[in-house]
């Protein structure tokens, strides 16, 4: 899931001069439980 949620979670924000401008980890949405869809794992 860690996969998953660096994929819909992180965003780079870029400034006039294409450098990045939250390069700070505190920046990032880390996904929770909440987060999570559920799973089925008898479909």
């Amino acid at each position: 899931m860690a996969g998953v949620g660096y994929a819909l979670m992180e965003e780079l924000m870029f400034d006039k001069k294409v450098r990045i401008a939250n390069p700070k980890l505190r920046d990032y949405c880390i996904p929770t439980a909440v987060d999570v869809p559920p799973e089925n794992l008898f479909a």
